[in-house]
């Protein structure tokens, strides 16, 4: 295939805002980043539902060579491709993922989206983002839009390798293969039940936890989500080739499966 140019994309406006850094401990060190996730260039694509009108789309991209910079445009399959795009500026370096969506809780009539992004140092942010994008640019993003939580005040201090997001939940994987769900957009980050870890035991097992783990599954390599059966599933890929497929809703465990692979590119 060849990649063409869409008509009128040429004439892109970009209104830069800045985002804020939320509250939190000191980054890590760029040589040593809290989220090994190799550093590339990363797009996206989320379909936003709108009733009885066309159905949107959020493209998203985040540039090699600038990792603190996303940019996003709005699409409508019945409108002309937009004058102007979103370029969001960030504190710091992201990890090459984000996901959008459109917020349950806007009033009427109007569109808020919600965005998901985590930067190299552990710090996972919720920006909240008005539609159409009516900012000026050169302005900066409101504290009171943006929800931030650090993964390294957490209990479990493994580097993170994966990261996938769903409306209101954050899932991070872990070097030492620990999966945590964080409640991100949901609850705040303080309240009880914000975050819990996938675990093997259950019931009265979590009492011998140091028994019940006996075997150590490799790090976290993807992760990917899916709705099966109006259930939300969670799939997780370790390096050691083991394959785990969770019921989020129950946080149990429903498969458990080597898919004995040499090679794990791609």
């Amino acid at each position: 295939g060849t990649e063409v140019p869409i008509t009128g994309s040429d004439k892109l406006r970009w209104i830069d805002l800045t985002v804020p850094s939320p509250p939190s401990p000191a980054p890590a060190s760029p040589a040593d980043p809290f989220v090994s996730v190799p550093p590339r260039a990363a797009s996206g694509c989320h379909v936003v539902s709108s009733g009885r009108d066309s159905q949107r789309y959020l493209a998203w991209r985040i540039h090699e060579e600038h990792q603190n910079v996303l940019e996003v445009i709005e699409l409508c399959a019945l409108k002309e491709f937009p004058s102007s795009g979103l370029r969001l500026v960030f504190q710091e370096a992201l990890c090459p993922f984000a996901f959008m969506c459109e917020s349950e809780g806007a009033r009427r009539g109007e569109s808020v989206y919600l965005l998901y992004v985590l930067t190299i140092s552990g710090v996972a942010i919720l920006c909240n983002l008005r539609s159409p994008f009516s900012y000026v640019s050169g302005s900066i993003l409101s504290q009171n839009d943006i929800v931030g939580f650090n993964l390294q005040t957490h209990i479990q201090s493994a580097k993170v390798t994966a990261v996938k997001a769903k409306p209101g939940c954050l899932v991070i994987g872990r070097q030492d293969g620990s999966i945590c769900c964080y409640s991100l957009g949901k609850l705040a980050p303080s309240s009880p039940g914000f975050s819990n870890e996938l675990r093997d035991d259950a019931g009265i097992g979590r009492l011998w936890t140091l028994m019940s783990r006996t075997k150590a599954l490799g790090p976290v390599q993807d992760i990917d989500t899916a709705t099966v059966n109006e259930r939300e599933l969670l799939f997780v890929l370790h390096l050691d080739g083991s394959l785990r497929v969770w019921d989020i809703s129950s946080q149990t465990k429903l498969v458990n499966y080597n898919v004995h692979l040499d090679d794990f590119e791609g």
